[in-house]
């Protein structure tokens, strides 16, 4: 464990680590420590720099306890260098998340110091360097006078940029979680205070809220979503982003899309949050939609078979005949619409409602008169070939995968069939559509 004063005292400030490469002169070093007064130092030395860390350490009154070395095997290697530097400040933020870690690129080959200031900037370090006022071999060689210790932070946002893209590519791919983390690292790593880098974290913290909020209705959580510690609704957490970019304005082309697309959205979230059959049929359409593209054709066929069953569903309400809650209908309810129920009684639970299969529904439906049911399953062949493909797949109860082809047909059908059902279906569907930043 690393030991240092700066948490000696209760933890009232940092604590300061100094990690710098070795060569073989050891006063830059030495004025280094002396200067910045770190808590702890890792020494990143070569076999044959490794006695000037001796040197070092008598003349700065580092105790034993508060420093380490690391030898390099290949001084002319960058990777190496550069492995090792990552390790240590993997360590460092391990131990102690909320240490700062100084790099110090003066000493060692010139692949030693670009190997550990590729780690450091990875890490959004700060930077030290020992120059000077003359030097030797015409102002280009080793510091002769006047050693000048300077101090830079490394604009870590010039990465988080390229970051932030990458989190947005695995938003586009539906990997919200691999997206999530990107941003926290991104928030993690934002340490100075140029405002550029304070744009980046709000644009990131917006981005994770909106992930969360699309990751659940990728995965049918409309209601009680994990969101800030609390079990928010999809509108709720629709109406607390909006007025979060009202705040913070729109600092760039993601959060404005983002602002464009929840606002287009509030009445899609809204069906999908109060269970409106028609809005739910949508979005398993959307759905499906996405895991075709990603190739995903069980997990398609699997939403498209729930959407033609739930097709059966909403029309069997417009009957006056709940299937989709507890509340579902009696034998009952059908003799008072007229319906010969001696087929049905086989379907009754132990609390005497009625549990129809899929093709039970449809035969329920053509009794109550719907002309529709033949062509569009009783006597559809089609539409047959298609659902048993999806019973015989390896996701139900067979051995087969889902091809793409009599993914895309059953699709189609369904789509088919939903526009005749829900008005104003092109709409709803497009603005159901997650949005691409």
């Amino acid at each position: 464990m690393i030991e240092g004063k700066g948490y000696c005292y209760g933890n009232i400030r940092k604590m300061n680590v100094l990690i710098c490469t070795v060569g073989g002169t050891p006063e830059p070093l030495i004025e280094s420590i002396k200067n910045r007064c770190p808590d702890f130092v890792y020494f990143i030395a070569s076999q044959e720099t490794n006695p000037i860390i001796g040197k070092i350490v008598e003349n700065t009154n580092l105790d034993i306890g508060k420093y380490r070395s690391a030898i390099i095997d290949d001084a002319e290697s960058i990777i190496e260098a550069y492995e090792i530097s990552r390790d240590i400040i993997r360590k460092i933020k391990k131990e102690y998340p909320t240490a700062r870690i100084f790099i110090n690129h003066t000493g060692g080959t010139k692949s030693m110091s670009a190997g550990i200031v590729l780690a450091g900037s990875e890490y959004g370090c700060s930077f030290v360097y020992v120059g000077g006022e003359k030097r030797d071999k015409g102002g280009v060689g080793i510091v002769t006078e006047g050693m000048i210790v300077k101090d830079e932070q490394y604009p870590y946002y010039l990465i988080a940029e390229k970051n932030l893209t990458r989190a947005i590519d695995y938003f586009n791919r539906y990997q919200y979680d691999t997206s999530i983390n990107i941003l926290k690292s991104i928030i993690d790593r934002l340490v100075d205070d140029s405002e550029k880098s304070k744009q980046l974290q709000i644009t990131a913290t917006i981005l994770i809220d909106f992930i969360i909020l699309i990751k659940n209705i990728d995965r049918f959580r409309f209601r009680k979503i994990e969101y800030r510690g609390q079990n928010r609704y999809a509108l709720g957490i629709v109406n607390d982003v909006i007025k979060r970019l009202e705040m913070v304005g729109f600092s760039s082309d993601i959060l404005r899309n983002i602002d464009d697309y929840l606002k287009i959205s509030k009445d899609y979230f809204r069906g999908l949050q109060e269970g409106d059959p028609k809005i739910i049929l949508c979005e398993l359409i959307n759905n499906a939609e996405r895991r075709i593209s990603e190739g995903k054709y069980d997990d398609a066929i699997a939403r498209l078979y729930r959407a033609f069953e739930l097709i059966a569903q909403i029309k069997l309400q417009e009957y006056g005949l709940d299937d989709l809650s507890d509340k579902k209908f009696t034998l009952k309810d059908l003799e008072n619409r007229g319906v010969d129920v001696e087929k049905y009684k086989d379907c009754v639970d132990e609390k005497g409602k009625l549990k129809l299969g899929l093709k039970k529904k449809f035969e329920l439906l053509k009794d109550l008169g719907w002309d529709n049911a033949d062509d569009i399953y009783l006597e559809n062949k089609k539409i047959w070939e298609l659902l048993s493909k999806r019973n015989n797949s390896i996701m139900a109860h067979g051995l087969e995968p889902i091809d793409m082809k009599s993914t895309m047909d059953l699709f189609s059908e369904v789509e088919k069939i939903a526009k005749d059902m829900v008005k104003d279906y092109d709409w709803i569907k497009e603005i159901g559509k997650f949005p691409t930043l």
